[in-house]
């Protein structure tokens, strides 16, 4: 494989790490399409909110997971629910796995641009169709395996992230997870998936304006359109 198709297929994947990452801190902001969506779903619970007390959970689980930003051990408190030990458990590990995602999008991002500047020293010229076609195909992968099976692929994904059963919440102690409805999470995988495709979007953009500047060539700064 030449060296530019090698490193033109790592910029990909590393671009698509870059994307799930900043996708991921994205749906904590996105607290109208949860209500909409967990309203339609409905709750069966003897914890029913109203809109306005599940919108006060939502942002406690939200500033929860982004503040502070150092892990100090602090649990979540709800302001409307009742927690169980191991329900306050497995938040602090998924606060855990956020700053994880921010490290790994800070990563990432220092990563590709290293590549980026060592391609353009060393006269590398970078495929833009390759790096699309590497983060789609991760991407493809990915969708394909929630489409197919969403509920086995969700709990693969928590068997890999978690070393403990503590996900998989008793709705009696930890009611908080019936306003976590599947169709929430379906939700999540489509977001990502679309902000992945509209990255690879971006990139084919920047791919054929590239080209047309070079006259059909594509090679500025170190970067072949083809």
């Amino acid at each position: 494989m030449k060296k530019s198709r090698l490193v033109s297929i790592m910029m990909g994947i590393l671009f698509f790490g870059q994307v799930s990452a900043a996708g991921l801190n994205l749906l904590l902001y996105q607290e109208s399409i949860y209500l909409k969506i967990q309203a339609a779903d409905g709750v069966l619970s003897s914890f029913r909110l109203e809109e306005a007390e599940i919108a006060e959970n939502f942002e406690a689980v939200r500033g929860y997971l982004r503040f502070p930003a150092v892990l100090n051990g602090e649990v979540l408190a709800l302001p409307h629910l009742p927690m169980s030990e191991n329900g306050k458990l497995h938040f602090y590990e998924v606060k855990c796995w956020f700053r994880a995602v921010d490290g790994l999008f800070a990563g990432f991002c220092g990563l590709w641009f290293l590549l980026w500047r060592l391609a353009g020293k060393r006269g590398i010229r970078l495929s833009l169709g390759w790096m699309e076609a590497a983060a789609g195909c991760l991407t493809f992968f990915a969708a394909a395996g929630a489409a197919v099976d969403f509920s086995g692929f969700f709990a693969g994904f928590h068997r890999v992230l978690f070393s403990n059963d503590y996900w998989q919440m008793d709705p009696f102690l930890d009611p908080i997870v019936l306003y976590l409805p599947e169709s929430y999470f379906r939700y999540c995988g489509i977001f990502l998936a679309g902000m992945e495709l509209a990255g690879i979007g971006a990139l084919e953009i920047v791919r054929r304006a590239e080209r047309f500047r070079a006259g059909g060539r594509g090679t500025i700064a170190g970067i072949r359109g083809r």
